[in-house]
């Protein structure tokens, strides 16, 4: 049986820097003790003056983290209360849709 994690930590980072609409920001990534990096990161304008930036751990697989740094984005701005600008409550709504989403 294969361990899911390496002997020693995968130490090299990714380092990101980025800057748009006025706004900059550097995101860093580490692959640590798993055999493969099973996360995802979503530093993106969904409109005018809002960012969006998400850290989403795989826990034990890629797989989700990423399909949620596809979809959020775009399921973030067709959320009612993101137009309203009720980000909190839009947050909860679309992590409760792709929940939804995931289990079909």
């Amino acid at each position: 049986m294969t361990s899911d994690y390496l002997k020693k930590p995968m130490l090299a980072k990714n380092i990101e820097s980025r800057c748009f609409a006025g706004l900059a920001f550097t995101s860093c990534e580490m692959q640590g003790w798993r055999r493969s990096m099973e996360d995802a990161v979503v530093c993106q304008q969904v409109a005018d003056g809002v960012h969006l930036f998400a850290v989403l751990d795989g826990h034990g697989g890629p797989e989700v983290a990423h399909y949620v740094a596809e979809v959020l984005p775009k399921e973030i701005t067709l959320e009612p209360h993101f137009k309203l600008k009720n980000y909190a409550k839009a947050l909860t709504n679309v992590f409760r849709r792709i929940d939804e989403l995931l289990e079909t």
